[in-house]
């Protein structure tokens, strides 16, 4: 197997190893009543994946794919527009306070606690997110104009 796919296959691992450490303590706390599963797990996926992508492009699969890298320029404009609709979403789900009542099963401190956690990594994984939608783009036209005018990645 190439190694430059091996080790994709590894990082996938890692992601999903990440998204169970992240997404477990939620679901085994308040199971089925959090509406922000798929949001949160794409914001994840994506904040590792496209970190990984802009820090280690040479390393990756992507390197001497130009055509893979121009989608990657693109692709970000959709990604972007449900990123914002869900971040936005969420924070006016925590603004109308309705997470108490999926949290009001478990004791007042329990409650602000798993309240904190799910509020604060949600806000991390959805702004660092945002952030790496915007700088992708950046790092593969630069990687492109390197691999025409340079040779380099």
């Amino acid at each position: 197997m190439n190694k430059k796919l091996l080790l994709e296959l590894i990082w996938w691992i890692i992601t999903i190893i990440m998204v169970v450490l992240f997404i477990f303590p939620i679901y085994n706390t308040v199971g089925d009543k959090y509406i922000f599963y798929v949001q949160n797990i794409f914001f994840i996926v994506l904040f590792i994946t496209f970190t990984r992508y802009i820090f280690l492009l040479k390393y990756t699969f992507l390197a001497n794919n130009n055509k893979l890298k121009v989608a990657l320029v693109f692709i970000p404009i959709i990604l972007f527009f449900y990123a914002i609709d869900s971040l936005f979403d969420f924070q006016d789900y925590i603004d109308k306070q309705e997470h108490i009542e999926m949290l009001s099963q478990l004791s007042p401190d329990r409650a602000i606690e798993i309240s904190k956690y799910i509020k604060y990594q949600f806000i991390f994984f959805g702004t660092g997110s945002m952030m790496v939608i915007f700088m992708l783009p950046i790092r593969m036209i630069v990687s492109i104009w390197r691999g025409i005018n340079r040779g380099t990645v």
